[in-house]
């Protein structure tokens, strides 16, 4: 497969891989290869080397390449955004629950950005994500979009005094400086200091 997400999961020793294209070989008769948007999940148990699919359940998203997969260890969830599927570029998050295998699709407020491919997801903070760049079928972009967790202000004393986390919201942000020109296909990386 190609252009699919592979995010290691350290706690685990685990490298979970989602989606992508493969290529159906020419068939007797046909001119040309057939692609094919994979929705498969497979993961990598580092330890002892083996591919295995997990039994996920819940709400499994379609197919799709160019996505990003990001995980947020606090919470033992890896947060799937955008891609393409076909000729469709997508805006859509998902959420797979790591530990129980369940994915779920979450009730977000704000504005989501433009349907994208091939931009990057960046984790800062237990559960904050950055999505910068990518591109659909006729634009290329440099906007910075920012998905996180709400928190419910009123937590008794049942969750040790933490803030449970009742929703996702998008926010755009506004960007100071010299923004970098348009990308798609580009890596961020956050650093620790």
């Amino acid at each position: 497969r190609q252009w699919h997400s592979a995010t290691y999961i350290p706690a685990r020793q685990q490298i979970i891989a989602f989606g992508g294209e493969t290529i159906d070989p020419i068939k007797k008769g046909s001119k040309k290869n057939k692609v094919i948007t994979s929705d498969t999940l497979r993961v990598l148990d580092t330890e002892i080397m083996l591919w295995y699919p997990p039994c996920a359940s819940g709400d499994v998203p379609t197919g799709r390449s160019g996505h990003t997969a990001t995980f947020f260890p606090s919470t033992n969830e890896l947060i799937l955004f955008g891609g393409v599927r076909g000729s469709k570029w997508l805006n859509t998050v998902s959420v797979l629950d790591v530990t129980r295998w369940i994915w779920t699709t979450p009730n977000i407020v704000g504005t989501a950005p433009k349907p994208r491919s091939y931009h990057s997801a960046t984790a800062v903070g237990p559960q904050k994500l950055v999505v910068f760049g990518g591109n659909n079928k006729t634009s290329c972009f440099n906007s910075v979009h920012v998905l996180e967790a709400i928190e419910d202000d009123n937590s008794d004393s049942k969750t040790g005094g933490k803030n449970a986390p009742i929703g996702w919201k998008w926010s755009n942000p506004t960007i100071r400086g010299k923004a970098p020109f348009p990308r798609t296909g580009h890596t961020a990386t956050l650093l620790e200091d």
